[in-house]
Parts: C-alpha cells; structure tokens; sequence
C-alpha cells in the first residue's frame, strides 16, 4: 500500500465488520504432553499464527492444550528447552500431538525423545537433507552479516547510510538462499523458510532499498504456488513491507480519509466528524506502554465534551478477546475499530504503539506522539484549539 501523498479526496473505504465475521476461521489443535521430571520453567512454548508470535500459557497437568486461529497454511510451533535445544514444528488444522519425553541415559546424561502425529518437524539438519543443505550454504556465506553486526550491533538501524551497507551485505546473502530455495517450489518448507528468513526481515532496509523489496515480493509470487502465496499471512506481509518503505506521517499533513465500521457495528466517517478534534489512539492489549497509557487518556475523554473532543481507540490486536477484555477492564468507554489487519495503521504509516494522533478541526494533524508520553503538551494543545472560538 504505497502512498506518496495525501489530500482531502483520498478516502479509504475499510469494510471492517464487526465481531468474528472479520477473522480467520481456521484453527490449530494441538495437544502437547510432557512426561520425565522437568521444571516448569524449562520449557519456552511460542506459537507463530503466520502474523504474530505467542508466548503460550505454563504447562498444567503435564499438557498443554493451543486451539488457536492461524492465518497461513500452517502455524509455526517452537518449543525450546532449557534455552538451548530448540524443537520446531508446522501444524495444520488436523488434531495434532506432540509428546516431549525427557530421559536419562545410564550415564546420568539428560535427553529429550519427541514423537509427533500431524505435526511436521522443521529446522533439523538430522532429518532434513533439504534444510542440512540450506543450512550449509548459509553458513559457507554468512561471515559478512556477522562482522557487520559485531562492529555495529542494532546501532545501524539509525543510519542510512549504514543500512546502504548492511542491505548490500544481505542482497549478496540472500541470493545465496534465493539460488538455493528455487530448486524446491513445492516444498512448503522451501516458502516458509523464504518468508519468514528473507522477505518479512528485509523490513529493515526496506527504506533504503525499495526496489530490492518489490524483488523479493515478485520472486515469492512467481516461484511458489498459489496454495502458499495467497493466504492471508502473505497478505499482510508485503502490505507491512511496503508500508515500511513510506516515511512516518507527521505533523501539518491532512489526515488520510477513512470510512469504517466500528466494534459496535456503527459506521466512523472522518470527514463527518470536521469540526470538532479527533484523537486517534493506535494500541494494543499486549503492548504495556499503551496500558500505562489509558488512565490519561480516559481523563482527556472525561474532561472535553464529545462535541469538541472525540476520542477512537484503533487497536491492533489479532485476537478479538484480547481487545474485548482490555477495553471492558481498563474502562475504555470511547470508540474502538478493531484493525486486526492493520489497514488504518497502514494508511497512517503507524510503526510503533502507542501513537496518538490529534486531529483538528478543518483535518489537519497537529500533534503526533509515538512515544508513550506527552500526555500534558495534548492537553494544551487541545484546550489552544477549542478556545480559538
């Protein structure tokens, strides 16, 4: 979703529909078993639904039971033990059952056993020629990237010029695997590896390097079949890789139009809401600043009348639970959309929660904090406006 520009006739129509309607229906279910003496802290479980990763509830019982909705052809479960050895599987919607059986050898010497129906192990060179390979050649090539990142760490992120550098460095890398992965187009571990090790983490030099995205994109598309390339997961990935190459929105421009449905099911048309200050607050349960957040917010929404002052919360939660719970027990009493596929944090090029927009009244933005703080300076800002009557 590129935009260069906007103005008064840019509006979006977003038919974001209310309730379950507007998710996935698809769902994993998982069971997992443990059996041998272990800590409960020495297992890590996360969970990839294709878009977002989850840290999965401590084990009970010795399971742990993961019904979740996942937007690509198969999650992504990883289950890490002690912090070092690392089991990963791809499931689908078929009942699945991993078993982690932890033993000790005559010797005293710990072991874990794993078995799994309807779950595919991934990322082991000990039953994958395929990835034994793929692994060797990155590792034959990859000397570069860990130079550059030993002498400049994350400290990169805030130069250009830098990110020039390091997206020469990873092109080289890259179609190394590229060269590799094209010989295995049906092989869903061959997408799976491309997309999450090569095209989602290009957001970094995405900037810097626009056209080698589009590269990247168009290879997807034209060397994997369709059953991969048109879920959902794929979806949102190139629509988040494309918007990390917009700069920021910022201060002065016209806020881009929008019409959508909100979690109540009533209809927020921007342009209806001109003459009076609008707020747009991007959060998320799962994001603790915006928490911390809320108590300030609620106190602006108590203190300017709703003529004046209209506050809408724009969460992008995935899991429409998540956002139910928190909006009824921090008491957020305003207006929600819930933009699960972020196409209003897209169309405001929003790359970080949270971040509050203010509006004024002829459409202009003329405060922007993505920060977490400054709750006083909007405080001022919006008592400047409402007193130039």
């Amino acid at each position: 979703m590129t935009k260069k520009c906007f103005n008064l006739a840019l509006t979006v129509l977003l038919l974001l529909i209310a309730g379950s309607t507007g998710f996935a229906q698809r769902k994993t279910n998982l069971s997992l078993s443990f059996n041998g003496q272990y800590a409960q802290n020495d297992f890590e479980i996360i969970i990839n639904d294709g878009i977002n990763g989850f840290d999965v509830d401590s084990i009970v019982n010795n399971r742990v039971l993961i019904n979740r909705e996942i937007f690509a052809p198969y999650a992504h479960i990883s289950i890490i033990y002690k912090g070092s050895q690392s089991y990963d599987y791809l499931i689908g919607t078929a009942p699945a059952q991993i078993n982690m059986n932890i033993k000790r050898d005559i010797d005293g010497m710990e072991r874990l056993d794993c078995s799994a129906l309807n779950a595919d192990r991934i990322m082991d060179p000990t039953t994958s020629p395929m990835y034994a390979g793929l692994l060797q050649v990155r590792k034959e090539h990859g000397e570069p990237i860990s130079s550059f990142w030993q002498e400049h760490g994350n400290t990169f992120m805030k130069s250009d010029s830098l990110k020039r550098q390091y997206a020469d460095i990873i092109k080289n890398f890259n179609s190394v695997t590229i060269n590799y992965l094209k010989d295995y187009p049906d092989d869903y571990f061959s997408f799976w590896f491309f997309k999450t090790q090569v095209l989602d983490v290009s957001n970094i030099i995405a900037k810097v390097a626009p056209d080698y995205v589009e590269y990247l994109i168009s290879f997807m598309l034209e060397t994997f079949p369709e059953q991969y390339t048109t879920s959902e997961d794929v979806s949102y990935s190139i629509e988040s890789l494309r918007a990390s190459k917009e700069v920021p929105i910022q201060v002065g421009e016209l806020a881009p139009g929008f019409e959508v449905v909100d979690y109540n099911g009533n209809v927020i048309n921007l342009k209806n809401l001109r003459g009076k200050l609008v707020l747009l607050d991007f959060w998320a349960s799962w994001c603790g600043p915006c928490i911390a957040q809320i108590p300030d917010i609620k106190k602006l929404a108590a203190q300017f009348h709703i003529d004046d002052l209209e506050v809408i919360g724009i969460s992008l939660d995935r899991d429409q639970n998540d956002f139910r719970n928190a909006t009824r027990q921090h008491g957020m009493t305003w207006r929600h959309i819930l933009d699960h596929r972020k196409k209003l944090s897209y169309l405001y090029r929003i790359s970080a929660v949270p971040t509050l927009l203010l509006i004024d009244r002829e459409g202009k933005i003329i405060f922007k904090n993505d920060k977490g703080y400054g709750i006083n300076e909007l405080q001022k800002m919006i008592k400047a406006n409402l007193s130039k009557d």
